[in-house]
């Protein structure tokens, strides 16, 4: 919905809403796999990503949160097969995560080294 060209880092964090997190500010660099994103909400000071469980959750293309993301060059992408997030869920929660964007249109996520302050 909303490519990114470099890879995005941060904590994975899950979420049931994307409306939950209206107003929220995350301190640190955060990946949110939601459940509905219905499209009206603001992507959250912090979040680098957002990866929507499935089709049936993911907002239009050119709603209000898909255009914001696109703009401010967060990423904002939908996943299709239950099962890959069945094993984001289980393994990486709460790990520090980096996604890519690969040029199939595919998205790769793997846990990577937390940067040090």
């Amino acid at each position: 919905i909303a490519a990114v060209t470099r890879p995005v880092q941060g904590e994975l964090q899950v979420i049931p809403k994307m409306v939950h997190m209206q107003g929220k500010i995350f301190e640190t660099p955060t990946i949110l796999l939601s459940g509905a994103v219905s499209g009206e909400e603001e992507v959250p000071v912090g979040v680098q990503g957002v990866l929507v469980r499935d089709a049936a959750s993911a907002p239009d293309i050119l709603s209000h949160c898909a255009v914001r993301a696109r703009n401010a060059g967060i990423l904002l992408a939908t996943c299709f097969d239950p099962e890959i997030t069945t094993r984001i869920e289980a393994e990486l929660v709460g790990q520090w995560v980096e996604v890519r964007c690969n040029k199939d249109g595919t998205l790769s996520v793997e846990r990577a080294e937390r940067p040090s302050n």
